[in-house]
Formats: C-alpha cells, sequence, structure tokens
C-alpha cells in the first residue's frame, strides 16, 4: 500500500475514532427517530455508538472506522461520519471535521 494512502486512512481511522468514543472535534447529528426515543434510550443507544469496535474487512473495508452498525434492543442503530476540510483551521495543519449522523 501507498504509505501517502496508508496515513491518509490512519489519520481519518483516528479522527473517527475520537469522535465515536468521546464525541470530540466532530458534530453529532441524530435522526428525528432517535430524538423521539427517552433519555435513557437515547443514552444506551448512544453508549452503544461509543463502546462499539467490531471492524473487519467487510465492514470496514477502508480501514477508517467511518460506518458502523450494531442491534440495540429491537432496533439496528446505524451511524456513519462524513468527513469535510475544517474551516477553523488555516491550510497549515488543515485537520477535517467529522460528522457523525446516527440513525
Amino acid at each position: 500500500m501507498n504509505t501517502a494512502v496508508a496515513s491518509k486512512a490512519e489519520l481519518i481511522r483516528t479522527i473517527n475514532d475520537r469522535c465515536r468514543r468521546h464525541f470530540l472535534g466532530c458534530q453529532v447529528m441524530v435522526t428525528p427517530s432517535v430524538e423521539e426515543l427517552s433519555d435513557d434510550e437515547k443514552a444506551q443507544l448512544l453508549q452503544a455508538v461509543r463502546t462499539f469496535d467490531t471492524f473487519d474487512v467487510d465492514n470496514d473495508p477502508h480501514r477508517e472506522h467511518d460506518f458502523g452498525a450494531s442491534q440495540h434492543r429491537s432496533r439496528t442503530c446505524r451511524r456513519r461520519s462524513g468527513l469535510t476540510k475544517n474551516p477553523k483551521k488555516s491550510q497549515v495543519g488543515l485537520e477535517p471535521a467529522a460528522i457523525w449522523t446516527v440513525y
């Protein structure tokens, strides 16, 4: 694998892991169906997002940790990240900003 490609995947994976585990450095958006859950159910669902770590070649072929799906009670929880350039960063040290959507 090309070193530049490996480094890009590592950077994306690091950002996605930080966002998924700690909801730091990103925006977390939930769909209306998630928003309508009780506070307890919502907290449990978001905890399932934070603790998900079952990445493999089938669900993470690019090794970027940018998507996940798991069961929570009778609901399948899916989440994905979308990386965009962070407009608050200068051109030097530009870091992508992640938006995590839970649905």
